[in-house]
């Protein structure tokens, strides 16, 4: 008997797999169900023609982070607000004024949006977290780094601000303000997972600060500068892949901010914790099924060829301890093949397939 029987019963991994999702599966392109359940599964083809039959095959990379979902961007969002909330703080109680960061906008766009996008010059911050090696920038508008700078020097938050990029010596001024950044990330994401992130370098352009390739993913957020040194603005720019590690499944809602804060059961929570650490599942990912006659299986040899019922485009199936949990496409990691997630099937219809 497996680990699984012994600790998980099927209604068990129900419950640890359900959804409140009733989403109906995703259509192929002629408009019909994408997985096909129930009803005449298509013919083998014949042996002969497939001989010499090429198949065209697109092998994706796995490793390219997926889209964030609308759930996680809301529990980013409320992190980042937190983040606002720290560093303003920080402001404030170093230049004795009143100082307020308003998060404006938060939105999923590819690399190469934010370096055609945001303006020039900018005072730009390489942020780095060395256990995982994710980077991440903040950069500051001139009108809010001037600005900011003039009250750290005793002057009224800078009326006028010139429009260009700090010079070093600007820049090293300004790091008592700078240098709360790595401070305030790791405080407002401690909520979901612990980091340690350093500031690497400064730059003046984030063409620049390259964090990762042009066509990524990223969560671009704009906060702006609010409360006696109104004006300017500062921009993070958030790799997908940590935006994934934040959105944690120990996250949960909670207070009226509703900042993701982690589970703290302690004790109790322990051995659920490492039971689900421990347990293994098996994983079968399903290419399809198909029908031939015995006649065509004893003929069946080398370089023949059966048609299953998918078609190309269409998701598979991949099965949690014998029963279908989700749909996806299947591509290739290094020398392996790899099953990417695309939706979770509903508990009515994973039961419905089981019986």
């Amino acid at each position: 008997m497996s680990d699984m029987e012994d600790l998980l019963s099927e209604d068990e991994l129900d419950a640890l797999l359900g959804d409140e999702s009733t989403a109906e599966p995703p259509a192929s392109a002629d408009g019909s169900p994408a997985l096909e359940r129930g009803g005449t599964e298509p013919p083998a083809a014949r042996n002969a023609p497939s001989r010499t039959a090429a198949f065209a095959t697109e092998p994706f990379d796995l490793t390219r982070p997926a889209p964030l979902d609308p759930a996680s961007l809301r529990v980013l969002e409320r992190l980042l607000l937190e983040f606002a909330s720290t560093l303003s703080d920080a402001w404030s109680a170093e230049l004795r004024a009143r100082v307020r960061l308003a998060l404006r906008a938060v939105e999923q766009v590819r690399f190469d949006a934010v370096l055609e996008t945001l303006p020039e010059p900018l005072l730009v911050h390489v942020l780095r977290e060395p256990a995982r090696g994710h980077r991440w920038l903040c950069s500051l508008e001139p009108r809010a780094a001037f600005a900011l700078l003039d009250r750290l020097l005793g002057g009224p938050g800078g009326e006028s601000t010139p429009q260009r990029a700090p010079t070093a010596l600007e820049r090293r001024l300004l790091a008592p303000l700078t240098d709360a950044l790595p401070q305030a990330f790791a405080q407002a994401f401690s909520r979901a997972t612990a980091i340690e992130p350093r500031l690497e370098r400064t730059e003046t352009s984030v063409w620049l600060a390259r964090v990762c390739s042009d066509h990524e993913p990223v969560l671009a957020a704009v906060f702006e500068l609010e409360g006696e040194l109104a004006g300017g603005r500062l921009h993070v720019t958030l790799p997908v892949p940590l935006c994934h590690r934040l959105h944690t499944p120990d996250a949960v809602e909670t207070g009226d901010t509703g900042v993701a804060q982690a589970d703290t059961a302690g004790a109790q929570a322990a051995p659920v914790r490492r039971a689900l650490d421990a347990v293994q599942l098996e994983l079968a990912a399903m290419l399809g099924s198909g029908r031939i006659t015995v006649r065509e299986l004893l003929s069946l040899g080398r370089g023949d060829v059966v048609v299953l019922s998918k078609r190309v485009g269409d998701p598979l199936v991949l099965r949690v301890g014998g029963r279908p949990r989700f749909t996806g496409t299947v591509g290739t990691v290094g020398g392996r093949y790899g099953f990417r997630i695309a939706e979770r099937l509903p508990l009515e219809e994973t039961r419905r397939e089981a019986s």
